[in-house]
């Protein structure tokens, strides 16, 4: 409920600001309601602004598990600095669990690797970061 009442009071605000913004005519109801639609469709996990948005997000993670860092994905530019943040502590805690348990799990990965041939780019942290996104 709450992110909900959020999400109208945001969705509200932007549209008042496209009011406000487009001054040849002023919008009718049914373009405000239009407005409303699709911005309240974007909480849809199914919507296909929201799969195309998740989907550079987690490459750009993936892309920080391999060590390329690049640029902020197309669509974020809002928030890149949010983001960055977000990256920046992102990469501290896979330095971290590397270090703390890469040497456990070196010969169990060594394994999976040797019995599978799998390459030893980013695919196991492709899995991780995958079942990650799954349990939230």
């Amino acid at each position: 409920a709450v992110v909900s009442t959020q999400s109208t009071g945001i969705t509200e605000k932007l549209v008042e600001v496209v009011k406000e913004t487009i001054t040849a005519r002023p919008l009718r109801e049914e373009e405000c309601q239009n407005i409303r639609r699709m911005l309240s469709g974007l909480q849809n996990p199914s919507n296909p602004v929201y799969c195309l948005l998740w989907e550079r997000a987690k490459q750009y993670f993936i892309s920080l598990c391999t060590g390329v860092v690049g640029q902020v994905p197309a669509g974020f530019s809002v928030c890149s600095t949010d983001l960055q943040g977000v990256a920046s502590k992102f990469t501290h805690l896979v330095s971290y669990n590397r270090g703390v348990f890469g040497p456990f799990y070196a010969d169990i990965i060594s394994e999976i690797i040797s019995t599978t041939n799998i390459s030893t780019t980013s695919t196991s942290c492709n899995v991780q970061l995958s079942e990650d996104a799954t349990m939230s």
